[in-house]
């Protein structure tokens, strides 16, 4: 009997059971949808920082396009339009200008419509809302003053709400 025991006794230390194999998989399945999480998290903010970065980029190439231009930023004005993709005749036909709005149009979440405004004397872009950072129902605001920031709704040229000399008002 001895003997039985002893070989009941050593299948029992063989390998893991059922119950610990199970535990394991289940903490690694709650790590792994953690670090997930994680990192498309921050996928979304790097995307959100791109399009950031490259809207201040068009910031300065506007305001090359103005002083090389006659200090305008347009001969023709556009109003609550969508952005230009060909001609020469305001800062969003800038060569430079619209490859930056092309990779911001791959960079923000479909489903709105990237607005460019524009008159002689103001000028502004709108995405209306980027990754991981702003709530759908909101956007990001570049003008000719300088403002960069997040707004609830899109406005345009010529529309300072806010009584300044820019165009995205404070909000």
């Amino acid at each position: 009997m001895l003997k039985k025991e002893k070989k009941l006794i050593l299948r029992k230390n063989n390998g893991f059971t059922l119950m610990e194999l199970l535990v394991v998989i289940a903490i690694i399945g709650i790590l792994s949808t953690v670090v997930l999480g994680q990192v498309n998290s921050a996928r979304d903010k790097a995307e959100s920082a791109s399009v950031k970065a490259m809207m201040a980029n068009m910031k300065v190439q506007a305001e090359i396009w103005y002083d090389t231009n006659g200090q305008k930023y347009t001969t023709t004005a556009l109003t609550n339009t969508t952005c230009p993709t060909s001609g020469t005749t305001n800062i969003f036909q800038d060569p430079t200008i619209q490859k930056a709005i092309a990779k911001i149009i791959t960079q923000t979440p479909a489903g709105g419509t990237r607005v460019c405004s524009i008159s002689g004397d103001f000028w502004a872009f709108y995405v209306p809302s980027l990754k991981g950072e702003i709530a759908p129902a909101k956007g990001w605001c570049i003008d000719n003053s300088g403002a960069a920031k997040v707004l609830t709704t899109a406005v345009w040229a010529g529309s300072t709400t806010d009584g300044s000399t820019g165009i995205c008002p404070a909000s």
